[in-house]
C-alpha cells in the first residue's frame, strides 16, 4: 500500500502481519509439506481495521503486495464516496 497515500489522507500507518498457513487438513499432509509448500496468509491492520482475505499466498511478499494493492482501491473508493456526500 501507497504508505504516502496513508499520510496525506489522515489515514494511521498500515501493519502488515503474517502468518504460516495451517489448513492442511491432518497430520500426514502436514508431515509432508515442506517450506517448498508453504503458504501464508497476510492482512493489514489499518487503525482500529483489519482487512484479509481467505487466500493463502505462496510468499510473504506476494501476500503484502496483493493484499496492499486491495486496501488501496478500497480506500480510495471509500474517499470518492465520502467527498460526494452533502
Amino acid at each position: 500500500m501507497r504508505v504516502e497515500y496513508c499520510r496525506v489522507h489522515g489515514y494511521p500507518r498500515p501493519r502488515f502481519f503474517d502468518a504460516q498457513d495451517d489448513n492442511s487438513g491432518n497430520a500426514a499432509a502436514a508431515a509432508v509439506s515442506s517450506a517448498a509448500k508453504a503458504r501464508y496468509r497476510v492482512w493489514v491492520v489499518l487503525g482500529p481495521e483489519r482487512f484479509e482475505l481467505p487466500t493463502a499466498y505462496a510468499g510473504i511478499r506476494e501476500g503484502e503486495e496483493k493484499m496492499a494493492r486491495k486496501v488501496l482501491r478500497h480506500l480510495r473508493s471509500r474517499d470518492v464516496g465520502e467527498s460526494q456526500e452533502w
